[in-house]
């Protein structure tokens, strides 16, 4: 009876095999390492993310109305017609959007931004040149706003059908947070009694149909705003929708520094602007139109990232073994 050898240590086959496993038992395994190292360089990002508070921008909407790529923007006449336009010359420089026109009354215009990206983010910046003017019977009339406006109310793109404010200077309207720059006092709405009806310079803000907060006259400010002094003046903000808080400053002079808005929390938006005349008249001019959106609100908190974090390490690792031992 032939019986089969069985050779343990002399076959060059088995010898090889062992001095493979032996080799390969003294050095990490090449998926495993490229996983660690991988899992490593996302732990550490997400930490910098962490402790520096990092919020990219998301959004972005822009305007400098010289023929370039704008966001674009529907333009809609809901009193006299005619006036509402984008002139190629007289901007700050070149061209400009002309909300109303000198010389026209009863007008009431609206210039709506399409939405750029969609979600609620946390923080918005803003920054718009305006000028306002009256040559023509020295009483201007009757300002305009800047507005961000819910999508969910107001839509993502193209005209809002009708007037969403009773006055295109006051935004005062459901899932509106706006900015007012008022020149006429229209009664109980302006606060005290200027001196004349067109002697009002004031700046406010709304939000969800109700006044937040107001400045009176911005001429008794240091130093002096007077909105109708037919000069360019630069207006840069910031939204604070995790806060509820905004800023606003003019020609870099603060008019409010975080002031607290109750009830805001971050929404989906688009950006408006509207402007009216009455009897009395103005052109309301606007250029150099940018507003970045940053640090999106769906994020997760950082201990729960931390943990999803984790939980990723380690699946990645796992499949790193399976893979080297699977190999072999």
């Amino acid at each position: 009876m032939n019986t089969p050898a069985l050779h343990t240590g002399t076959t060059h086959g088995l010898t090889v095999a062992r001095a493979h496993t032996a080799d390969t038992s003294n050095r990490r395994p090449l998926v495993l390492t490229d996983m660690r190292n991988l899992a490593l360089h996302a732990m550490g990002l997400l930490l910098l993310g962490l402790i520096f508070h990092v919020a990219p921008v998301h959004a972005t909407v822009m305007a400098e109305f010289d023929g370039g790529a704008d966001t674009p923007l529907t333009l809609e006449e809901f009193g006299n017609t005619g006036s509402l336009s984008i002139e190629a010359s007289g901007g700050n420089p070149g061209g400009f959007l002309r909300l109303t026109e000198d010389g026209v009354p009863s007008q009431h215009n609206y210039a709506s931004f399409d939405n750029t990206d969609a979600g609620a983010f946390s923080t918005s910046s803003f920054s718009f040149d305006f000028r306002i003017t009256d040559n023509t019977d020295g009483s201007t009339a009757d300002g305009f706003s800047f507005s961000y406006a819910d999508t969910g109310t107001y839509g993502t793109s193209g005209g809002l059908g009708s007037a969403p404010f009773f006055s295109g200077e006051h935004p005062i309207a459901a899932d509106v947070l706006g900015f007012s720059f008022d020149t006429w006092w229209n009664g109980s709405d302006d606060g005290p009694t200027p001196g004349t009806s067109d002697d009002l310079s004031e700046v406010s803000v709304f939000w969800d149909g109700a006044l937040v907060d107001r400045i009176d006259d911005t001429r008794l400010l240091t130093p002096v705003l007077t909105l109708d002094d037919g000069l360019w003046h630069t207006v840069t903000g910031l939204v604070d929708f995790d806060a509820a808080t905004v800023s606003l400053s003019v020609d870099g002079n603060a008019l409010f520094t975080d002031l607290a808005v109750p009830g805001l929390t971050p929404f989906e938006s688009r950006i408006l602007y509207a402007a009216r005349t009455g009897g009395a008249v103005q052109e309301s001019a606007i250029d150099n139109v940018l507003v970045e959106f940053g640090g999106t609100t769906a994020v997760p908190e950082p201990g729960t990232l931390l943990l999803l974090l984790l939980g990723a390490v380690g699946i990645l690792l796992t499949q790193g073994r399976r893979r080297h031992y699977q190999a072999f």
